[in-house]
């Protein structure tokens, strides 16, 4: 029951709705109240994390929230989005990259991470790194990678 209302809440954030996801997540927070953090789900504590950020504007508990729950399951590529979220409403683009590409080294194909990362208008690596960018070669291969990618 309470499994459903975690899922429920984080689908509506996924969605866009922070006002209903934070709603249920709130409820599920407070079945935890008084109880070790061990026991908070983490995926529970970091989209409410982002929820507090999001909705609240209060990016510092939100991110504490993420981070606590970062460190008990830093294996979940989502908790690295929610935080990096987290960084870029608390203006900190170069640490919300940096929590980003952690989480595309767990799956690189990570859609929400690449969506975030292409947002910020972030460039590839060069094709031929010992080129400048502006070089005839490069400029030319990273239109044929931008072509083959859309």
């Amino acid at each position: 029951m309470m499994e459903d209302v975690i899922q429920l809440g984080i689908l509506y954030v996924k969605e866009g709705n922070f006002r209903e996801g934070f709603r249920l997540l709130k409820e599920a927070m407070g079945k935890f109240d008084g109880k070790s953090q061990q026991e908070t789900p983490a995926v529970l504590q970091s989209y409410y994390g982002l929820c507090l950020a999001a909705l609240n504007h209060d990016v510092k508990n939100g991110m504490e929230h993420c981070r606590v729950a970062l460190k008990r399951e830093f294996f979940l590529p989502d908790l690295y989005l929610n935080l990096g979220k987290v960084y870029l409403l608390a203006n900190q683009k170069a640490n919300a990259v940096h929590v980003f590409y952690r989480g595309l080294k767990l799956d690189d194909d990570h859609k929400e991470i690449c969506s975030e990362l292409r947002r910020l208008g972030l460039r590839e690596n060069r094709a031929i790194s010992f080129l400048a960018r502006s070089h005839f070669i490069n400029r030319i291969l990273g239109q044929l990678r931008f072509r083959m990618k859309s």
